[in-house]
């Protein structure tokens, strides 16, 4: 194969694959936003909000990999709404269209390219196309030169007010890792480093040639237009540093909404010791060589790195022994699929006094299957487990996703836990918590956690 064939194999094998998760996302999306007004020609509400938080979580799931990006979609959503209210736009149309301003990036991180495929895959979903001419095209600076106050007003005149909002709230929906908003210059320092080291800092290559377009002059008149745009909002009394302190504000003071229910020694009894017990005398082994080889594997299995056939092969080679007829079945057999009768009356008077409830747990695609068929999830509105978010407890990022699962800042978050290490875990990450022992003593931390209860 020539040169060329060679550069261009890894570009080609990643437009098939952007095809394949653009006709995935058109195919989930379509229904789901049909009847929507993002589709249908009429005013937003809120029911518009909760049909655009389900595409967004249908078509891309909250995980590891992305959880930072729905995080940074719900931020800018918040803004938007924000902007809106003050400057007499629809507030919940505003939202929508900050909550899918960088909806592309789920189908490719490329500069330029993930608006595009964003723009295509929505166009596709049925989206009405003057909502889509709401989000500014990054193709604005270009061809710009960044010393020209001519082409800064020319591109400012262009926008209309709702472009400014968009553009903005992406600007400005930043998050630290502790949780934190990034301030206004905060933002601008790190967009000149990202932009102006973008190879490095995204680690693409190669690069496509709409890529290579974005260039110092393009890394110098966007800020141009950012700041121009700051100062725009602050003329007409939107201060978006202010605004940026308030939503901080609104987040440390939520009161729960959401409860969060570990599953192992709290649903249900944890079945792992039986479980070593049992592989044990199945295989004739000393209770610490199993042990060993399950402390090495589990982890592995429960952030879903290996699936189940890959699990046994491994453990039977640790091991040095040959599996027995059945084994498929000692991960599952000594499940308890009865939860505490005391705790699903809790469970049923939280769901009455309209909490969200959730599963959280670390855990094995066998046991999901497991309560999945018998109902052990059934009355929970959203699960969060390590192996389809790709990350345990054990990880401070796994407390970020299950709070943006839940669409929720930390602090509006209730863990409830049997292991002290996880329940630290989530108060580090601002979330109100509870060591877990007994239904009786739960209800008890609960009232003082949620006295308003």
């Amino acid at each position: 194969m020539n040169e060329h064939g060679k550069s261009s194999s890894p570009l080609l094998r990643e437009r098939q694959m952007i095809r394949q998760l653009t006709s995935r996302a058109i195919e989930i999306g379509t229904p789901i936003i049909a009847e929507s007004a993002l589709v249908q020609d009429r005013d937003f509400n809120l029911k518009d909000v909760e049909m655009t938080r389900k595409l967004i979580e249908t078509v891309s799931p909250v995980t590891v990999e992305n959880f930072q990006l729905h995080a940074h979609l719900q931020l800018a959503g918040k803004f938007s709404k924000k902007m809106a209210g003050l400057m007499g736009l629809d507030k919940n149309e505003m939202e929508c269209l900050g909550l899918l301003h960088d909806f592309g990036r789920f189908i490719t991180q490329r500069w330029l390219r993930e608006e595009l495929i964003e723009n295509r895959t929505l166009r596709r979903m049925g989206m009405r196309e003057s909502l889509l001419k709401k989000t500014p095209d990054v193709r604005i600076f270009t061809n710009r030169n960044p010393g020209n106050q001519n082409d800064v007003e020319q591109v400012m005149n262009g926008l209309s007010p709702a472009q400014k909002v968009i553009m903005m709230a992406d600007i400005c929906g930043k998050r630290k890792a502790d949780g934190s908003i990034l301030t206004f210059e905060e933002v601008m320092q790190h967009h000149r480093s990202s932009r102006s080291n973008y190879r490095l800092t995204t680690g693409l290559a190669p690069l496509w040639a709409s890529e290579k377009k974005l260039n110092s002059d393009v890394v110098n008149f966007s800020e141009r237009i950012y700041r121009a745009s700051f100062d725009w909002f602050k003329s007409r009394h939107v201060d978006l540093e202010e605004m940026r302190t308030k939503i901080l504000e609104e987040e440390s003071e939520t009161r729960v909404q959401a409860v969060m229910f570990d599953v192992g020694n709290v649903l249900v009894r944890n079945p792992d010791s039986e479980i070593m017990q049992d592989i044990s005398r199945s295989l004739d082994l000393d209770t610490r060589v199993v042990t060993s080889a399950w402390d090495e594997l589990v982890p592995k299995l429960q952030i879903g790195a290996m699936d189940s056939e890959e699990f046994w092969k491994k453990f039977s080679q640790m091991v040095g022994k040959s599996l027995p007829v059945g084994y498929e079945n000692l991960l599952t057999r000594h499940l308890q699929t009865n939860i505490d009768p005391e705790l699903e009356g809790l469970i049923g008077t939280l769901k009455k006094s309209g909490f969200k409830l959730a599963v959280f747990s670390d855990t094995v695609k066998p046991h999901i299957e497991a309560y999945d068929r018998t109902g052990v999830y059934k009355p929970f509105d959203v699960r969060i487990l390590s192996p389809e978010i790709g990350v345990t407890k054990s990880k401070p990022e796994a407390f970020s996703i299950a709070a943006t699962r839940l669409w929720l800042p930390p602090q509006g978050c209730l863990f409830i836990d049997d292991n002290p290490e996880y329940v630290q875990n989530a108060r580090n990450a601002k979330m109100k918590a509870v060591v877990y022992e007994s239904p009786a003593q739960l209800k008890r931390a609960m009232k003082e956690i949620m006295p308003q209860e």
